[in-house]
């Protein structure tokens, strides 16, 4: 079995810039003002959304057994996601360009009880690593399914 990982840290600069693009049309409102208790509200607001971030990469691991893949997520409550491989239907692999020299991927994990279109698991920055090790587990599990014993006859039923 193996250890609980981390997203590689490249996660967090995603965050950040995933929460700049969401406060883009607040703060170009409250540089337009100039008014300086919008631009402090706007700094306190900044300093505790990276303040959440942090806490939240924290408490974000992914861990790859040999029977699953299990994603835990823990903020406010413990969510701990069990997919198992032969469940998995696609994988989404996303590189963008930022993450080439880490050899970093986003994979988007879809299963078949899921909701179509949604991924059931997002491993948001992981290495290209993980995904031949998903790939590897899927091939097992189907060589184990593909030859199993039908029937099984002991000593005393042959004589």
């Amino acid at each position: 079995m193996s250890e609980k990982k981390h997203y590689h840290p490249i996660a967090i600069l995603m965050a950040v810039v995933k929460q700049i693009r969401s406060w883009l049309f607040l703060v170009v409102i409250i540089l337009f003002q100039g008014n300086i208790f919008g631009i402090f509200g706007l700094l306190i607001g900044s300093l505790l959304g990276m303040v959440l971030i942090l806490i939240i990469y924290h408490n974000q691991y992914y861990q790859l057994t040999p029977d699953h893949l299990v994603v835990f997520s823990v903020v406010i409550n413990k969510k701990e996601t069990m997919i198992p491989y032969e469940r998995i239907q696609t994988i989404k692999q996303e590189q963008w360009f930022f993450f080439k020299p880490f050899g970093v991927v986003r994979l988007a994990i879809e299963t078949a009880g899921g909701v179509s279109g949604e991924a059931e698991a997002v491993l948001s920055a992981v290495p290209k690593t993980v995904l031949t090790q998903i790939e590897a587990h899927q091939q097992e599990q189907h060589f184990a399914e593909e030859y199993q014993r039908l029937y099984e006859v002991s000593n005393g039923q042959i004589v």
